[in-house]
């Protein structure tokens, strides 16, 4: 499979192509990275209409795609999440259909607080000082901010958020 062929499919065609174990048992002529920006790419272009009904196809084919490329090492797995995450809120924000749209945002939700590298407490304890920390905490901060920053756009009404993911979202403005 080249990334020629891929760039040919229509989005519903690429979709169902990278859905199937098969189609990423190969790898790509021109890298995994490249199929996922093409699969990001797509999903932001795409008119609301294409997508109906394949939000979680696409979630899934775009996950498998993840896994290749952390596989043959082309993004580590801490970049996947984030990516996922990402997906999953421009999915979300694509669809027309609000049920979809909720789970999709829900999920998102559910992966980044099972993600997130440090506890609130942890985070809260080092936000003040960040900028005399080590590199690796100011690293683990920026882990945080990076899962954290979709979700602030997500269509879960504010007042509906757990407490939890409301001190999470409160906290961006002040990590690096």
């Amino acid at each position: 499979m080249t990334l020629e062929e891929l760039l040919a499919l229509t989005t519903p065609e690429l979709v169902a192509r990278l859905d199937q174990p098969v189609g990423l048992a190969e790898p790509v002529q021109g890298g995994w990275l490249a199929v996922l920006e093409l699969v990001t790419s797509r999903v932001g272009a795409v008119d609301r209409e294409t997508l109906v009904g394949l939000e979680q196809d696409t979630y899934r084919a775009y996950d498998r795609t993840l896994g290749a490329a952390v596989r043959a090492r082309e993004i580590d797995e801490r970049e996947a999440v984030v990516r996922r995450v990402n997906l999953l809120v421009a999915l979300a924000s694509a669809s027309s259909d609000e049920p979809v749209g909720r789970d999709l945002d829900g999920q998102a939700e559910r992966l980044v607080l099972a993600s997130l590298p440090l506890t609130l407490e942890e985070t809260r304890a080092r936000v003040d000082g960040w900028r005399t920390s080590p590199v690796e905490e100011i690293r683990q901060l920026r882990q945080v901010k990076n899962l954290l920053r979709p979700l602030a756009s997500i269509r879960t009404n504010p007042e509906r958020r757990r407490d939890a993911l409301r001190e999470w979202i409160e906290l961006l403005p002040s990590l690096p």
